[in-house]
């Protein structure tokens, strides 16, 4: 008997003197064997590439300021890189359904390696940032279709296995990422950090590209159904693309968060430049759900960017939701964590991002015990965000009121903390990869999916905008400089300016904690949209007849 992970392509087999006969061939849906671990190997090496780049300038900012001149900018360097990120993951995703996973891999790649070389060879912070802007569009390309990748090679009784893969992988960036950044900035030079992406980034995608089945996830189907270039530039395929939606999406998105980043380094958030746009980013968010629901309604060769259908879906709203919110504490405390190491406690770039291990690897371990979890216990999934919501509140709960950063050691509790708080992020975020194939529909997936991670970027991308704007009120507002800390701890500088300095960047990052602990309250009462006593990640009888298909 066949398997059902095959389908049934037709040859024709022409013999002398016969006409043409048609007989069955089996191929694999899915894909198995070397192949499989080849193409696993480059998609999860790409995604410790992207990841690395979030956070590797968490600890090479201060080195970047220094060198290029421009602190109020730098919040950029970061938020450059996320705003595009978290912008056109939606867009990346639903493009690959057109011309096929591969070739938009390819791209995406190509992108981020060609702007990376870009930002290592930056003179001045405005063309860093520019090239941080593009850097960032070739890594949500990326991101979209390597997760995708992932659900569409393996049968959903391996998801969780493959999630926690992709947890480490991200993690492994995450932590690796602020080492490299104060490694390269003390012994070498900043622009290392960007540069070295260039040599990795090729021999990964030249991996992905051939190992990959090509037209893949289409490779099974009938040669005439296949995705061909001749077919994919043609005008009937171009048509389905949302335009309107992803201008709008990509203009709402960028927009917000300029204004939080600018709000508080150029203008006040009370001035009529910060009203004026953050009304406007709203008002374009609204049309864009009004243009959507219209789409989706009269669709008949477009296919929206957010179905309509997506909003009406409780459950599936709630994980997005889920997935937003971790985002805000993940991005932010990746660099207020090395801020706090650096300018309070006069730690090196180096021994910053040696402290900020125990955050990551417990982000990495709550991803894969929660997928572990996922798959064994049989739990309805709202007691698991349940789990991951508490564990962050306690965390964060304890750092906002428990612990206020003052220049002086740090103290074992802080680490403690870290962990607890790494634990509830890693955990929240792994339960929502898993949920994507199993809330929508199929021809939904590609949307779903760069939604889950567009949700959660940008999410991060507000993180760290609060983040820079909190903190460059504070100094603003008493008239200290970042600049000052550096001059002190280089040449000395005289103690008063020091210490006032200090003073202003450990009352900002206080206030950063109290906000971040509000977000994760914020989280847990989100975990009620959730509630499905029937939605389960994964039956145990599933895994027997999971790998009878993949075998």
């Amino acid at each position: 008997m066949k398997s059902e992970d095959a389908v049934e392509v037709q040859e024709h087999h022409m013999e002398k003197g016969e006409v043409a006969e048609t007989q069955p061939v089996s191929i694999p849906k899915y894909i198995t064997g070397l192949r499989l671990h080849l193409t696993t190997l480059s998609i999860l090496a790409s995604m410790l590439l992207v990841n690395i780049e979030v956070s590797v300038v968490s600890t090479s900012l201060p080195s970047i300021v220094k060198a290029l001149h421009n602190f109020e900018s730098s919040g950029w360097v970061v938020s450059g890189y996320l705003v595009t990120y978290t912008s056109s993951l939606i867009i990346w995703a639903k493009t690959s359904d057109i011309t096929g996973r591969r070739i938009t891999l390819v791209i995406s790649n190509m992108l981020f390696a060609i702007f990376s070389g870009g930002c290592g060879a930056a003179q001045t912070m405005v063309q860093l940032i520019v090239c941080r802007i593009f850097q960032g569009l070739g890594a949500a390309g990326t991101i979209a279709i390597c997760v995708l990748t992932i659900y569409e090679m393996v049968p959903p009784p391996k998801y969780p296995l493959y999630g926690a893969l992709v947890s480490v992988a991200n993690t492994i960036g995450s932590l690796t990422g602020p080492i490299i950044g104060g490694s390269l900035s003390e012994k070498a030079s900043w622009r290392w950090v960007f540069l070295i992406n260039v040599p990795a980034t090729v021999a990964v995608t030249m991996l992905f590209y051939f190992s990959t089945p090509k037209y893949f996830p289409h490779h099974w189907k009938p040669h005439e159904d296949l995705p061909h270039l001749r077919k994919v530039f043609k005008k009937e395929s171009l048509s389905r693309v949302d335009l309107i939606g992803c201008f709008l999406l990509l203009s709402a998105s960028m927009l917000l968060v300029a204004v939080l980043l600018e709000s508080g380094a150029s203008f006040g958030w009370s001035s009529p430049i910060t009203i004026v746009l953050l009304v406007l980013s709203i008002l374009i968010f609204l049309v864009f759900l009004f243009v959507e629901r219209r789409t989706t309604e009269r669709a008949k060769r477009q296919e929206p960017i957010f179905p309509w259908r997506f909003l009406k879906n409780r459950v599936w709203m709630g994980v997005l939701f889920a997935s937003l919110l971790p985002g805000i504490p993940y991005n932010s405390l990746m660099i207020a964590f090395p801020q706090q190491f650096q300018y309070l406690n006069f730690s090196t770039p180096y021994q910053a991002g040696i402290r900020l291990i125990p955050f990551n690897v417990m982000i990495s371990f709550g991803g894969i015990i929660i997928s572990f979890m996922a798959a064994k216990l049989r739990l309805p999934t709202f007691y698991l965000f349940l789990l991951a919501s508490v564990i962050q509140v306690s965390g964060l709960g304890a750092s906002a009121f428990l612990l206020v950063p003052k220049n002086v050691g740090i103290p074992g509790v802080v680490y403690g903390m870290n962990v607890l708080i790494g634990l509830g992020i890693g955990m929240m975020i792994g339960i929502t990869v898993l949920l994507p194939p199993r809330l929508v529909e199929g021809r939904d997936l590609a949307t779903a999916t760069g939604a889950l991670f567009q949700f959660r970027l940008f999410g991060g991308a507000l993180g760290v905008a609060m983040e820079t704007s909190i903190l460059n009120t504070h100094l603003k507002s008493s008239g200290a400089s970042l600049d000052d800390v550096s001059h002190a701890q280089s040449v000395g500088g005289v103690p008063q300016l020091q210490q006032h300095t200090v003073d202003a960047v450990a009352n900002g990052l206080s206030v950063v904690y109290k906000t971040l602990f509000g977000f994760a309250v914020a989280q847990l009462v989100a975990t009620v949209l959730v509630w499905d006593g029937r939605l389960v990640i994964a039956a145990a009888k599933e895994k027997k007849s999971g790998e009878e298909k993949t075998g």
